[in-house]
């Protein structure tokens, strides 16, 4: 009898000890795998702001782009004007100069 009984409490330890290993593991294994999805919710948030970044960047320099073609546009249209300028100024002269 009390080596049954002996017998019987091992068992009971032993699968005592093993549910709690199993325990453990699943507790491990649930750890790692929110470990690892806040990696990847990091990395997928880095590489949001990373590409809102090149987005804002592309969009400053096409803005600067358009400033410089506007600006370049504003100048030959003086340059042009001042061109005409002179050529009404010697039309003007040579018809004075006529007369």
């Amino acid at each position: 009898m009390m080596m049954m009984m002996m017998m019987m409490m091992m068992m009971m330890m032993m699968m005592m000890m093993m549910m709690m290993m199993m325990m453990m593991m699943m507790m491990m294994m649930m750890m790692m795998m929110m470990m690892m999805m806040m990696m990847m919710m990091m990395m997928m948030m880095m590489m949001m702001m990373m590409m809102m970044m090149m987005m804002m960047m592309m969009m400053m320099m096409m803005m600067m782009m358009m400033m410089m073609m506007m600006m370049m546009m504003m100048m030959m249209m003086m340059m042009m004007m001042m061109m005409m300028m002179m050529m009404m100024m010697m039309v003007n002269r040579n018809v004075n100069l006529k007369t």
